[in-house]
């Protein structure tokens, strides 16, 4: 399984449709603005572009 999920964050760094879909997926257990805003960090930590996935972090998230 390990080996998917990172195959997955590969080709979801160069694939922005990819990326859009594993966002998606992840983005199924967020309950609030918060969780999604962590889910965010955790794409840029990955190098995942957030740029295409048509969200943003909300203002009290920004730092």
């Amino acid at each position: 399984m390990k080996q998917e999920v990172d195959a997955a964050v590969a080709a979801a760094r160069t694939d922005p449709t990819v990326a859009r879909s594993l966002f998606d997926l992840a983005r199924y257990g967020c309950r609030d603005a918060a969780d999604v805003d962590r889910l965010l960090s955790t794409f840029t930590e990955l190098g995942i572009p957030t740029g295409t996935l048509g969200h943003q972090p909300t203002a009290t998230h920004l730092g």
